[in-house]
């Protein structure tokens, strides 16, 4: 497994590579959707603001809310960029690169 720092002046989250495409991270002081860009960003190696606009996949702010107020149960999964993405109450982020 490898460890990489995510870091643009607003997030430092470590992303652990736990499989061939596989990755792990947890969204730290994030809003959840802002943590998922940061992270996709970096694993898949482009600027965030180049990314798709994550609005065209999933409603940010429901993505926030259900993640920040959801239960104990409460889990996301979503396509985002060429990855597959859980989110989870916890706050924990896997993705999933589809391009491996």
């Amino acid at each position: 497994m490898t460890n990489s720092k995510v870091r643009d002046g607003r997030v430092a989250a470590q992303i652990q590579r736990t499989h061939v495409g596989g990755y792990q991270t947890s969204c730290g002081t994030e809003k959840p959707s802002t943590a998922v860009v940061l992270a996709v960003a970096k694993i898949i190696g482009t600027d965030p603001l180049a990314l798709p606009q994550l609005a065209g996949t999933i409603d940010p702010d429901a993505l926030d809310s259900i993640i920040t107020n959801g239960d104990g149960d409460a889990q996301v999964t979503f396509g985002y960029a060429s990855c597959d993405i859980t989110v989870t109450n916890d706050k924990e982020i896997r993705i999933i690169t589809n391009s491996e």
